[in-house]
């Protein structure tokens, strides 16, 4: 599996490294939570998601009851969880402060603490595995890399002016995708250069960019609707605007689950897909 370097790279990381308290058994309510920065489907449980937000880390039922992975102290910007769903990483703040890369290796049940490279260094977000070695990319004051699963980090390159999402391909480390309020964005060089893509309208933001478990790629055009990068590398249109409640900010999918999609829209209404992105509901009733 493609995160399996990255997998053992978080199980060496973790030796020496400061046991955290597990989260309060205590929950809250999906309506109580203000926004939502990252979104994942919790491959151990397909029917659960799991979610970054100002308030902790939750899983999320089908029934919509949320089940704190970390608690509400912890402002958690950024997620990546393995393909079998048991190792969890995430970054973000406490207290205000950057708590740099927790790791859980028991599908956060526990964390431990990766310190970073700089005290000072700004909190993490859209964070993103590239590439077959399983190397992590984010973005804190430009694009970041970690080649020992977030223990320490580099500049790899800029992100592009107004940059609203990232996508990292995990065949091709040097592919990246950078959403932007002027359109949708590509590098071939890591980040170290962009160029624009043209999708949809010319002239619209692209709230998003994501690929799914299959590897392929989607971005949201406001005002147009979704898109799907084809074999042949042309963007076709899977669902118009008019299918959303305002515009996709995450899509997510499983490479076990071809054609299942979770979508979060800017009002932060949960859909899923499950034919690629052409027809969506809501993920389940509240």
């Amino acid at each position: 599996m493609f995160l399996q370097r990255f997998i053992n790279l978080a199980v060496a990381c973790l030796l020496g490294t400061v046991l955290l308290s597990q989260a309060s058994a205590e929950g809250i309510s999906l309506a109580r939570i203000p926004h939502i920065y990252e979104i994942a489907i919790d491959p151990a449980a397909p029917d659960h998601l799991i979610l970054a937000t100002p308030r902790g880390l939750y899983r999320l039922t089908p029934d919509i009851k949320m089940q704190p992975l970390l608690d509400d102290s912890h402002d958690v910007t950024s997620l990546v969880v393995s393909d079998n769903g048991k190792h969890l990483l995430a970054s973000g703040k406490k207290q205000n402060k950057p708590f740099g890369v927790l790791i859980s290796a028991d599908a956060g049940k526990t964390w431990q603490s990766q310190i970073m490279a700089s005290d000072d260094a700004p909190a993490l977000r859209l964070m993103k595995v590239s590439g077959p070695k399983g190397r992590l990319l984010a973005v804190g004051q430009n694009l970041m890399q970690s080649g020992d699963a977030g223990k320490s980090w580099t500049e790899a390159g800029k992100m592009p002016p107004a940059s609203l999402g990232l996508a990292a391909s995990r065949k091709k480390e040097r592919d990246l995708l950078a959403a932007t309020a002027k359109g949708l964005m590509s590098s071939s060089d890591r980040g170290k250069s962009w160029q624009p893509v043209s999708v949809g309208p010319g002239g619209k933001p692209a709230s998003m960019v994501a690929r799914d478990g299959q590897d392929t790629a989607y971005t949201f055009i406001v005002s147009a609707g979704l898109y799907a990068m084809t074999r042949n590398g042309n963007w076709q249109r899977r669902a118009t605007a008019d299918a959303f409640d305002g515009a996709l900010i995450h899509l997510t999918g499983l490479k076990s689950a071809p054609g299942r999609l979770i979508g979060l829209t800017q009002y932060m209404k949960i859909l899923q897909s499950l034919d690629g992105g052409q027809t969506w509901s809501p993920f389940a009733s509240r």
